[in-house]
């Protein structure tokens, strides 16, 4: 097997993601070539022996250094994550698992040449994987009880028409939007006011008919949909953390 591709044991014998966390839910979109994200909660002190074979040489390197074992535990899971969604693909040979590389910048780079997107909080962590040819994808997730920091970047995140986004959850939802935004290449940081996100405002609604929902958690999110320039953005929010999927239109 080429040396982007790793060959793990059987499932039932190899836990994967479920060795570390425990997922909350998982997104798709319902609509052309396949979308599909998930966000888990990583399990405090969980041991990392039982995902070696999960991940190359290089990338085990590139993890260990990372010097809190929290960041490591979820920087794990969350590649995790995304390969696992690679493997569960159709085309993908049974028991085989991505290597995931990452550009100069430290853009997750997959084999399949899909999109890839990763993001984790202190517990939280999130992946989302696109199709080859679907565009680009970002997602961002944020634990809830991170929300009191967000006071400190309201002036660089709230474009003038956003004064609605004054509770902390309120500010945290259009961060992780405008990060998601980010991740697809649509807008840089320094952008992030130039954006109003209008749809983001208010209680939450239903998930809309472009979107497909498989709980896994203790709790149904509440959610919010917007469109921007050519993206589409999901957010949503349950009891643990709060999240955002993006996804960019190729451009004719």
């Amino acid at each position: 097997m080429a040396t982007n591709w790793l060959r793990t044991p059987a499932t039932g014998n190899n836990p994967g993601p479920r060795a570390l966390g425990g997922c909350l839910g998982e997104l798709s979109v319902a609509d052309g070539p396949p979308i599909r994200a998930q966000w888990w909660l990583t399990t405090p002190g969980a041991g990392l022996d039982d995902v070696t074979g999960w991940f190359s040489t290089a990338e085990w390197q590139r993890l260990a250094r990372l010097r809190r074992p929290d960041d490591r535990l979820a920087q794990t899971l969350a590649h995790l994550v995304a390969k696992s969604l690679i493997a569960d693909a159709p085309a993908t040979s049974a028991n085989a698992v991505p290597v995931i590389s990452h550009d100069d910048a430290g853009r997750p780079i997959s084999p399949t040449g899909d999109c890839i997107s990763l993001s984790h909080s202190r517990r939280s962590v999130a992946a989302a994987v696109a199709a080859a040819g679907r565009g680009a994808v970002g997602i961002d997730v944020e634990d809830n009880a991170r929300a009191s920091e967000l006071s400190a970047v309201k002036a660089i995140l709230c474009h003038p028409a956003e004064n609605w986004a004054q509770r902390p959850d309120e500010l945290l939802r259009l961060w992780v939007a405008k990060e998601a935004l980010v991740k697809t290449g649509a807008i840089t940081l320094d952008r992030m006011r130039q954006v109003c996100l209008p749809g983001l405002a208010g209680p939450g609604g239903t998930l809309g008919e472009s979107w497909e929902y498989r709980p896994a958690g203790p709790d149904t999110p509440a959610w919010w949909t917007c469109e921007w320039d050519q993206c589409r953005i999901l957010a949503w929010r349950d009891r643990d953390c709060t999240g955002a999927l993006a996804t960019r239109r190729q451009r004719p």
